[in-house]
């Protein structure tokens, strides 16, 4: 059975959220602490970042799980997990399961990219009966460290709403944070935020640790 899920949780939870990305936002900031904050470095100037898949064969190890990239049509990027299971990306933001792929409208996406300051678009998704909206904002850049290196960094926020659900008690909210480097068509970070019915929140943060490059036997 399909829920759809009330305008009132809705609401509340789309309040809830802004209050998520608020704090998202300032994550950064906050991270750095009292003095060391107003000694941050400035933000980075970008050029608009086109649209750019890494190169196929090239390996990224992230904290808890490890993927080379395998082929791209359109917006799909596929690759082999460090278990050997297949596995694809929709627009660099997003894992889907090739067996059953999301049904969303490209031209949506498209308005996204290049990405720049101020840039956002929103979409429904839909997977079989189950549907969610989308809101994906780029709120500025920030130069990082993580263990792969240092990358000048677009900000990318994405709101996730479910609207129908076949398990209304079950029904999660989240907001995740991107930090994709252009130099490396990769995001380097992310940080997500999940909230419940009830309020109840949980949050998951994951860095690159290492990039390796393609060789003629990964590009195949």
């Amino acid at each position: 059975m399909v829920t759809l899920v009330s305008g009132r949780r809705r609401c509340g939870a789309t309040r809830s959220l802004v209050l998520l990305l608020a704090t998202t936002c300032a994550l950064p900031l906050a991270a750095q602490g009292g003095a060391a904050a107003a000694k941050r470095a400035p933000d980075p100037v970008l050029a608009p970042a086109p649209w750019a898949p890494p190169a196929p064969g090239t390996t990224f190890r992230y904290e808890g799980f490890t993927y080379r990239v395998g082929r791209t049509e359109g917006w799909r990027t596929s690759f082999v997990d460090d278990r050997g299971a297949p596995g694809q990306q929709l627009s660099l933001f997003f894992s889907e399961d090739p067996r059953k792929p999301f049904k969303f409208p490209s031209d949506s996406i498209a308005v996204l990219w290049p990405l720049r300051t101020g840039g956002r678009t929103s979409f429904q998704v839909f997977k079989g009966e189950l549907q969610w909206r989308y809101v994906l904002r780029v709120i500025g850049t920030e130069r990082v460290t993580v263990p792969a290196g240092t990358f000048d960094t677009y900000l990318v926020t994405a709101l996730e709403l479910p609207l129908l659900t076949s398990d209304p008690a079950g029904v999660r909210t989240r907001m995740t944070t991107f930090w994709y480097a252009p130099s490396i068509n990769a995001v380097v970070r992310f940080l997500a935020i999940t909230t419940t019915p009830a309020g109840e929140k949980t949050q998951r943060k994951v860095q690159l640790l290492s990039i390796t490059a393609p060789t003629a036997a990964t590009r195949r």
